[in-house]
């Protein structure tokens, strides 16, 4: 019986979704996560500019931008979905004229395709929404992955899009890769990836990425219900037109990892620094990851052995807790190092879980792979690690220390990460995962 990553929600992010305050069920994310990265950049916080509004509401034919943003509560979450023309300096998220989803969810979709695909938390139903022609999103239909044993699913953080007419989630309870139609919204077929228990406890598939040679990569790695990793990472390897498994590989020596893939087809698997730095209280666990980064070449079956897994450790001078790995191209990418000579308060088990997210001790790095070079990016440290998004060519994360205010509704400024340093973008409310451009 396969199951949902579950994770104490401030360890967090990397799997689907999180909350501030209470527990979530995880499927997917960096991560603070995912699957997910953010950081905070400046001396003093910038929010909103004075002249700053509520960015217009798209506009029929001109650029539409689809998020999911949270505000996590203490006994509850809600989301939005929200379309925005501009993701610039000045532009502020508004969210009188978003769409209140009824359960947490998150936005997935197809770049330049007018349409964003929703999966709930608490069922197993994916939804789709359409941008009508007056730059409006309106609800499409609904396709529930129910009959396959399903409890929920995740396009956002674990699935793939292949083309408008093919894409595959998996199926945490069952163990099988589900296809499915994105534009007729129907199942196609499944398959049994047949990846066998360890200790008794079930694989948990944590991404999948559409190849170019038209293969699908999906991640995996062990946790107990008690958080608890196994010492293991793998992949599998489909091919969707059988559909059949045509490779599959193991590394022993790692554990959590989420994929992030550069425009040559090479994957990586990357861990959320947040999974690590918890090394700094519990040198044992639970919930502790290894600092581990693996590579796929373009077309391979089988984990790049030649490729040093604590390679971001080298480039930061033997700094333990790294990761969040952000390609900007073939041969760059951004990453995280925790500093712990820049942190400015005692870590304790008591005050773990509230400290862990507001101690500004990390910093960005930029690695040139070419000539094997990581260099710091200039700017104040950070402390909490939501998601990068790459849009546009634009690598845009947020200021989350406000989050919070608000009910969870709290004013949040985004930047975009450049080599020079960060340049603002526009103010967002709550927290936001996901963000792409379907117009």
């Amino acid at each position: 019986m396969m199951r949902k990553e579950t994770t104490p929600t401030r360890c967090i992010c990397a799997a689907r979704g999180c909350s501030v305050t209470v527990f979530l069920a995880s499927v997917s994310v960096v991560a603070c996560t995912d699957d997910a990265t953010v950081i905070e950049q400046r001396t003093e916080p910038s929010f909103a500019a004075p002249d700053a509004v509520p960015g217009d509401a798209p506009t029929p034919g001109g650029r539409v931008y689809a998020m999911t943003t949270h505000a996590f509560g203490p006994d509850s979450t809600t989301s939005y979905l929200v379309a925005m023309s501009s993701l610039d300096e000045g532009t502020v998220m508004d969210l009188d004229t978003a769409i209140e989803l009824p359960d947490y969810a998150n936005v997935a979709g197809i770049v330049g395709e007018p349409h964003v695909w929703l999966g709930y938390d608490l069922s197993p139903i994916v939804e789709r929404w359409d941008l009508g022609d007056d730059g409006q999103f309106e609800r499409g239909p609904r396709l529930s992955f129910a009959n396959l044993g399903a409890a929920t699913v995740s396009p956002d953080a674990q699935g793939a899009f292949v083309s408008r007419d093919l894409a595959a989630v998996p199926n945490q309870e069952t163990g099988e890769l589900v296809l499915w139609n994105p534009t007729a919204m129907g199942i196609v077929n499944t398959l049994d990836l047949e990846i066998p228990e360890r200790d008794g406890v079930p694989p948990l598939f944590r991404s999948t990425v559409a190849r170019a040679d038209g293969s699908l990569l999906l991640s995996y790695y062990y946790i107990s219900g008690e958080g608890d990793l196994a010492d293991v990472a793998g992949i599998v390897i489909v091919d969707p037109s059988g559909p059949s498994v045509v490779g599959r590989d193991e590394w022993e020596g790692c554990n959590y990892n989420y994929a992030r893939t550069a425009p040559d087809g090479t994957v990586y698997l990357t861990v959320s620094a947040s999974w690590t730095q918890r090394s700094l209280i519990y040198p044992t666990g639970p919930w502790l990851a290894k600092a581990c980064l693996l590579r796929i070449q373009p077309g391979a079956t089988q984990f790049d052995r030649d490729f040093d897994p604590n390679v971001l450790g080298s480039l930061t001078g033997g700094r333990q807790i790294t990761g969040n790995l952000e390609l900007l191209n073939d041969r760059q990418a951004f990453f995280v190092a925790w500093h712990d000579e820049l942190r400015t308060q005692e870590f304790t088990v008591a005050n773990f879980d509230d400290v862990q997210f507001s101690t500004p001790a990390y910093k960005w790095y930029f690695w040139d792979m070419e000539s094997g070079q990581a260099t710091e990016v200039s700017g104040e440290p950070f402390a909490a690690l939501p998601n990068v998004n790459i849009v546009d060519g634009r690598a845009l994360y947020s200021d989350q220390r406000s989050a919070s205010d608000r009910g969870g509704r709290g004013m949040v400024p985004f930047f975009e990460l450049t080599v020079e340093g960060p340049k603002p973008a526009f103010t967002g409310i709550g927290t936001t995962w996901y963000m792409l451009r379907i117009q």
